[in-house]
């Protein structure tokens, strides 16, 4: 008699929220929230579609916090709004 394993159920699918965009020359940055479930929020930094860097948060606002700041940075670096 052979025991049948089971598969578990897939993960939830994590939900990505769009923060902003920002260009200079031919560069495109973009900041996302992406829902972590009972972990979180990660704050990741895309360049030209490419993954640069993501934190953890386990507060929301502390995520968009943090994003509104390096937004802000850029800006001032001559980054223009999308």
């Amino acid at each position: 008699m052979s025991v049948g394993l089971s598969t578990p159920p897939p993960p939830p699918p994590k939900l990505v929220h769009p923060l902003w965009t920002l260009t200079k020359d031919a560069m495109r940055i973009e900041t996302e929230l992406v829902e972590q479930g009972g972990a979180g929020w990660q704050l990741r930094m895309l360049q030209n579609h490419d993954w640069v860097s993501g934190r953890r948060f386990s507060d929301r606002a502390d995520a968009v916090a943090h994003g509104e700041r390096h937004r802000q940075h850029l800006l001032a670096r001559g980054c223009l709004s999308v």
